[in-house]
């Protein structure tokens, strides 16, 4: 019996991985596109928003501010979000083409 099957490590359990990583991948993906669809629209309302209040209360101006501070504070979190996620996706893929060669690697032994 081999090293690695003692640890319960075989292709199928590489190949199951594998599926579920692009499974997971497909589903970020798509609700990546969501949230970042959702935030330009409400990025348009906002801005549709102040502008209406600004020309009709110019006392309060600021919320434009306020406004381009949120925007790019959200816009920051989604880049962050989509960067650590692409990157922790991208490590497991290795760490399974790793498993996989390593498997080889143990049955040419």
């Amino acid at each position: 019996m081999s090293h690695q099957q003692k640890q319960g490590l075989c292709p199928k359990d590489i190949d199951i991985l594998e599926k579920e990583l692009f499974d997971f991948s497909q589903e970020w993906q798509k609700n990546q596109s969501k949230r970042t669809d959702k935030w330009r629209k409400m990025l348009l309302i906002g801005f549709v928003l102040t502008l209406l209040i600004s020309f009709l209360f110019p006392q309060l101006w600021w919320l434009g501010i306020v406004l381009i501070a949120y925007s790019a504070g959200s816009l920051f979190m989604i880049i962050d979000q989509e960067a650590k996620t692409t990157s922790q996706i991208l490590e497991h893929k290795n760490q399974l083409k790793l498993a996989r060669l390593l498997i080889k690697y143990d049955s040419t032994l």
